[in-house]
């Protein structure tokens, strides 16, 4: 029998480990889920057809921690499949999402269930820290004092990049993922999701708790030269939607045209000047994010006084070779 056997009993909170060949790291990571000090969850990992030793891990912690379950996936499907079939299964009242080579501290489940139940809030957006690979520490996003908002409010502050689009730093209440697309995306799914979420929610809360501690290695896909275009098309696309989802005037707004410049455009350009192309692919893909920079996507950059993607994107307008030398000097 491939899965671990099911619990009956119902929990607050479900946290979802998507795991594909992480055995370094999942025995690690499952004592630190173990601990955390709120008293009722599970731990779901949903083995994405792994090739080494975390199908072993899973199952011997599943067949001895009652709050460990372990689901193995037929065939390599990606994360975001990974995700949806531990959101279909789990069983907590709300939904964390970990990844399974990172850290947070004993309190964080605590933390975030808290915030949700004292604000009756859809979705808690806590704060988070990148461990980078020279051991500096950095703030992720720009999250501002403690508040609620309402879906729209938290959709615009997305926007803005102020919420980000990651969900290890996040608390979904499990009925309000029932609402969104798990979109199929081998890269950056996870921002698709959370733009969904956000936009359906009824209430967001954002807390001053630090939950998360994502640790950038040498190998993570954001520094790996893969292949992204796809991906970003596609999430791209899955945002815009849902823009006009809740408003079709969002798309000619300043925040929307702030989203295309930083996100759309600029990651696209990084990735198609990257080494995972060859020249004439990354030509045709530089002429095509070359359209979609338009005056008022560059324009947003200065009504935010983002001067350092103003620069990089006037540079990508016009010189390729100028815009990698933006980028090797510690560009956006």
């Amino acid at each position: 029998m491939n899965d671990s056997s099911p619990r009956e009993a119902a929990v607050d909170a479900t946290i979802i480990v998507p795991a594909f060949n992480v055995e370094a790291y999942l025995e690690t990571a499952l004592h630190r889920l173990v601990e955390q000090t709120h008293p009722s969850f599970e731990v779901v990992v949903i083995d994405d057809a792994s090739t080494d030793a975390t199908g072993r891990i899973g199952r011997e912690w599943a067949a001895s921690n009652p709050r460990v379950r372990y689901l193995l996936q037929a065939r390599n499907e990606g994360v975001a499949a990974a995700r949806e079939r531990g959101v279909r299964e789990g069983r907590g009242e709300f939904v964390w999402f970990v990844d399974a080579d990172d850290e947070w501290p004993a309190d964080a489940l605590a933390s975030l269930v808290a915030d949700a139940r004292r604000h009756r809030a859809d979705l808690v957006c806590a704060r988070a820290e990148y461990l980078l690979v020279d051991g500096t520490r950095k703030a992720v996003g720009a999250l501002g004092a403690p508040k609620e908002l309402d879906g729209r409010s938290a959709f615009l502050e997305f926007l803005r990049g102020d919420i980000t689009g990651h969900l290890w730093n996040k608390l979904f209440r499990r009925d309000l993922l029932d609402t969104i697309d798990f979109t199929r995306s081998r890269q950056h799914s996870d921002q698709a999701m959370v733009a969904q979420a956000i936009a359906h929610a009824g209430r967001v809360s954002l807390t001053e708790a630090e939950v998360y501690t994502y640790k950038l290695r040498q190998g993570s896909i954001i520094r790996s030269g893969s292949r992204r275009a796809e991906s970003l098309a596609t999430v791209s696309s899955v945002v815009r939607a849902t823009a006009a989802g809740l408003d079709p005037a969002l798309l000619e707004s300043p925040d929307f045209l702030y989203y295309t410049a930083r996100f759309d455009v600029l990651s696209r350009m990084k990735d198609a000047t990257s080494p995972a192309y060859a020249a004439d692919e990354s030509g045709r893909l530089v002429r095509e994010i070359r359209r979609s920079l338009t005056a008022p996507v560059l324009w947003s950059t200065v009504r935010k006084r983002d001067f350092k993607r103003f620069a990089l994107l006037t540079a990508a307008r016009v010189s390729v070779p100028a815009f990698r030398v933006g980028i090797r000097r510690g560009g956006a």
